[in-house]
């Protein structure tokens, strides 16, 4: 009986790691959040979950992970917007240009009422 337990709990492991990673592309950027709405917002029962965002080369994987309408800004290290677009509800890939060097970035992702914040690396 023990030995049917712990065969279930591995095969339970490996079917939540397969599934929470289903869709992700590249390495995942860490994403900080900023509240721009103040007004009071009631208190949900739930946390909201981080969107997941993730980059591999030039492509920018949203992975459903917002419901509106969104800006992607990046940054250069002096603070320049080097890139700027709108983004479409259901849009899951952009393309970055090419045209940007390798090195690193912010990354800023703005909703109505939220600011995520990563690093991009190239």
């Amino acid at each position: 009986m023990k030995r049917l337990l712990t065969f279930f709990f591995f095969i339970c492991t490996a079917t939540i790691s397969v599934v929470a990673n289903n869709g992700v592309n590249g390495y995942v950027i860490d994403l900080t959040c900023t509240v721009i709405d103040p007004r009071p917002t009631p208190v949900t029962r739930a946390p909201q979950a981080m969107p997941i965002v993730s980059v591999e080369g030039n492509t920018l994987f949203l992975n459903n992970s917002f419901f509106q309408d969104i800006v992607v800004q990046i940054q250069d290290n002096q603070g320049d917007i080097v890139y700027c677009v709108n983004v479409p509800y259901g849009i899951n890939s952009i393309a970055i240009p090419t045209s940007l060097s390798d090195g690193e970035y912010q990354l800023f992702l703005k909703t109505s009422t939220q600011i995520y914040e990563g690093t991009l690396i190239l």
